[in-house]
């Protein structure tokens, strides 16, 4: 134990006099490497943002007053998310596994909007009565999308994985009538008038704002990179004058 001691307070010694040097004769430290730039090291922190109000529609093709609610009330409702700016909205087409044309309809969905074609492939399943599968690979041709890929996207069932996923989802939220409408964890069922919807999705607005919280900082970068300027003892650089 004595020896370990010793050692210690040896080592404490020669680290003492490796800084101030023998006989009292202070040491040069050289700085051999350059100081770091604290300006591209501390970044200003931003604001923590906050969750979109969420709005689930869970669509189907058999519904009392369908066309009306998906024609004129979903149109609402997307100008509304697109005004706002914090809502976020989803449509899920919950399709009847037993039904082949429904379960076509929302694979056709899944591929068109796979090239950007989602809500005009939803307009026409729609407004389209009778449906016809056949009618799909004919909207994708008007919609200019490529068709082959169309094709192999239906003919291979490539979102059937994903059309599963909304199921479940459609199920572990007590989803049982079409259209029904999620604000949050506010549920709205059947074809809703906008008004009804558009309450809903303000009192959730609202919420948010008070949840809110006003963050502030104790000391910004700039202060905290010049404690550690004076830390080090680094002088900053004088700009140089065009004329010099």
């Amino acid at each position: 134990m004595k020896t370990l001691y010793s050692s210690a307070f040896a080592s404490m010694v020669l680290g003492f006099l490796m800084v101030m040097g023998y006989n009292n004769q202070p040491v040069e430290i050289v700085r051999t490497e350059k100081p770091p730039e604290f300006v591209t090291i501390f970044e200003p922190k931003e604001p923590i943002a906050t969750d979109k109000v969420q709005v689930d529609i869970f669509d189907g093709l058999s519904c009392d007053r369908c066309k009306t609610f998906f024609g004129d009330t979903l149109s609402k409702i997307r100008d509304l998310e697109k005004e706002s700016g914090e809502i976020s909205l989803k449509l899920y087409f919950i399709p009847d596994i037993n039904d082949d044309t429904m379960s076509q309809a929302a694979m056709a969905l899944k591929c068109s909007g796979d090239q950007g074609k989602y809500w005009e492939m939803h307009g026409k399943i729609h407004e389209t009565a009778p449906l016809d599968p056949k009618y799909f690979e004919k909207w994708a041709k008007d919609f200019n999308l490529d068709t082959k890929k169309f094709k192999d996207c239906m003919d291979s069932k490539q979102f059937q994985t994903e059309i599963e996923s909304d199921i479940q989802y459609a199920s572990e939220k007590g989803i049982t009538v079409k259209p029904s409408i999620l604000v949050n964890d506010t549920k709205l069922v059947g074809a809703q008038p906008f008004e009804n919807i558009q309450r809903i999705i303000r009192k959730a607005l609202a919420e948010k704002e008070d949840q809110k919280v006003d963050i502030q900082f104790g000391e910004s970068s700039t202060d905290l990179q010049q404690e550690l300027k004076g830390a080090f003892q680094i002088t900053p650089e004088t700009p140089q004058s065009p004329n010099n």
